[in-house]
């Protein structure tokens, strides 16, 4: 938990009640969510309805309700899936110096990674871990919220 501001700890009597808010603001965040991802799903639809009827009628764009609503086409690829499909890709990278611009990592990989790597230098003994390019590591504290 990054703490912007100084936190400062309370009588533990006072703890059921800041759990029982905790575990009612996540409630309403769930329901918030669910909300958000059904109404994203209907505005998809909606967005396919008016692209595919403008598109038949040869239309970019239409005005209502003091809204220009306009068709965009957006070009995406989508990453390499597989280790073969990388390894083509970063070589192609690497044939045209742009390896270092374009390679990256994902940041959930590289701490599990990095994670991996301590342990095992730890286990070895080392006491001085280290990779190359990446800072000092460091923690930050979450509350985990299980039912029982």
């Amino acid at each position: 938990m990054e703490q912007s501001q100084e936190v400062k700890p309370i009588n533990l009597d006072s703890i059921p009640g800041i759990c029982n808010e905790l575990l009612s603001i996540r409630e309403k965040i769930s329901e918030h969510e669910t909300a958000v991802k059904a109404l994203t799903a209907r505005k998809k639809e909606l967005e396919a309805v008016i692209a595919v009827s403008l598109e038949n009628k040869e239309m970019g764009s239409i005005d209502v309700a003091g809204h220009k609503f306009i068709v965009n086409n957006k070009f995406s690829v989508k990453i390499p899936q597989t280790i073969e499909d990388k390894k083509a890709f970063f070589d192609f990278l690497e044939s045209r110096g742009e390896f270092m611009e374009y390679a990256t990592v994902n940041s959930n990989t590289l701490n599990s990674y990095y994670k991996n790597l301590l342990d095992e230098a730890v286990q070895n003994g080392a006491d001085d871990f280290k990779v190359p390019g990446i800072g000092e590591p460091t923690t930050y504290q979450t509350i985990s919220v299980r039912k029982k």
